[in-house]
């Protein structure tokens, strides 16, 4: 070959050289000014309608120590405790956290409990086999199977006592700190958590073998209790926290319908209940949980992919998901994260907090279809924001459950007075219901009421459900568990039974 020859091929390849990169650096200005933009205007419409972008704008102020339940030494314990990147946990008060322990409730029991959304009922044989079943728990011996629980719940007075005394306090509110680093903040572990949610069994077992045996008032205190337990899971802002309260607020549930479908609860009882079971508490940390999430997992998580080196990604990526391709994330231009964000922002805010706030679900956008593609733009946002649709709609079904049960007390109030439920919901105004709710899924229009048969005074409650669709109040179920996203959303007399 002559050396013109090369040189004039050098030069082409030189040309296409500089062309390609001039390529590359149009793409990546593209994509950089393309995302800024985006990102640019879903943070001026989350500012707008006065939704927080920073994590500082959700920390709550704390009440006085002496005004709130969760600072009573027992509840205390499990929230406060050191670790070193999510390991090694040490507990600043660990006597306290092993008497809190002890009343900790998980495994086997869990299946041995009544539940209100199966129609399970209390079988007392079946939760001393499995409260045997938990290693350490020792019941006395005995053929009354409730009266041996009843003595071994009686062990724990020191402890009860002071649960019990501190659910005077008008707070419920953990104290909320979280790391402003993305890695740290997947890596913060929540113990607590399901400390609570396993301290809840322990107070549904106590409830139901107060109701049970005849005593109300105890039974009362143990739902003021179990209430306190469910804000303290809520006061934490996060994912986990809401899912937790949402587990607690489904035990609470057992004990109230386990009481009003054995008419075992007075008027001033149902009264009490029907006024505090309301579900406005549940949507605003909802909102909340939703919110610190979006900054969380969307604007902090596009924050760091856009610096974070590959010891840090793959230290983290496990605690995101299990999809690939980690390992070409720092040859990203950075919009690729802000555009990322900004889908992931949005739509956490259109279908999560706005419809939470407003009660309106007509704004919420079509997930599946802006995600059923995978793109580089759209990335985080397929991992993330379908979870999130599910535990949304967990919340709104148990807005609705919430709505229900509080109108069957004021049926039960009717009831007592009158020896029979009552042909429609209007004979409840106002004396036993301030109000009728609207159902949350039917743009405003009454729960609905149905006598089922007056005599025997059963009859049915329900919301027409996720699918908007009014199935005559019936319940579909998907295996053992109820199906949210069909049929209707229903509480009855007799309590429903799931199929077999």
């Amino acid at each position: 070959m002559s050396k013109e020859r090369k040189r004039t091929l050098i030069g082409g390849c030189g040309i296409l050289l500089l062309l390609a990169v001039s390529i590359l650096i149009a793409v990546f200005a593209y994509w950089n000014f393309t995302g800024a933009r985006e990102l640019a205007n879903v943070k001026s419409q989350l500012k707008e309608n006065g939704i927080a972008i920073e994590i500082d704008e959700l920390v709550q102020e704390m009440p006085p120590e002496e005004q709130n339940f969760a600072m009573t030494p027992l509840i205390r314990s499990a929230f406060e405790f050191d670790h070193a990147n999510g390991k090694n946990i040490v507990y600043k008060n660990p006597e306290m956290q092993e008497k809190l322990l002890t009343l900790c409730l998980s495994g086997p029991l869990s299946s041995a409990l009544p539940f209100w959304k199966t129609g399970k009922q209390v079988d007392w044989n079946s939760m001393v086999e499995n409260l045997s079943e938990e290693g350490e728990i020792e019941l006395p011996p005995g053929d009354d199977q409730r009266g041996r629980i009843r003595l071994w719940l009686e062990s724990h007075q020191e402890e009860w006592s002071q649960l019990k005394d501190a659910a005077k306090r008008p707070y419920s509110q953990t104290e909320t700190s979280f790391p402003k680093d993305f890695s740290e903040s997947v890596n913060t572990p929540v113990p607590h958590l399901n400390q609570l949610l396993s301290l809840q069994r322990y107070l549904l077992l106590r409830g139901l073998v107060a109701l049970e045996g005849g005593e109300e008032a105890k039974a009362m205190e143990v739902y003021r209790v179990m209430r306190k337990i469910s804000d303290a899971a809520g006061s934490q802002p996060l994912l986990i926290g809401m899912l937790v309260e949402l587990g607690c607020v489904q035990q609470t549930t057992t004990l109230v319908t386990f009481g009003i479908e054995k008419q075992l609860w007075s008027d001033a009882s149902l009264k009490e209940i029907g006024e505090t079971i309301q579900p406005d508490a549940i949507r605003e940390r909802a909102e909340r949980s939703i919110n610190m999430e979006m900054i969380s997992l969307q604007l902090m998580s596009a924050e760091f992919l856009k610096t974070a080196s590959m010891s840090e990604l793959r230290s983290t990526a496990a605690m995101i998901s299990d999809e690939g391709g980690w390992s070409v994330f720092p040859l990203f231009p950075d919009g690729v994260w802000d555009h990322n964000a900004a889908i992931g922002a949005r739509l956490m805010m259109n279908n999560g907090i706005l419809p939470l706030r407003t009660g309106d679900l007509s704004t919420r956008e079509d997930a599946k279809v802006l995600l059923a593609k995978r793109r580089a733009s759209n990335f985080l946002a397929r991992i993330t924001v379908p979870s999130y649709d599910a535990v949304i709609r967990r919340v709104w079904e148990n807005m609705a459950y919430n709505d229900l049960i509080s109108v069957a007390c004021a049926v039960e109030r009717f009831r007592l007075e009158n020896g029979a439920v009552p042909n429609s919901l209007e004979q409840l105004n106002p004396e036993f219901l301030r109000q009728i709710p609207a159902d949350l899924m039917n743009k405003g229009k009454p729960i609905q009421y149905r006598v089922d048969d007056l005599e025997s005074g059963h009859y049915t409650l329900y919301s027409i459900g996720w699918n908007q669709t009014d199935d005559g109040g019936k319940v579909e179920f998907r295996g053992s568990k109820r199906n949210a996203e069909v049929g209707d959303w229903a509480w009855s007399i007799p309590v429903l039974q799931k199929p077999e």
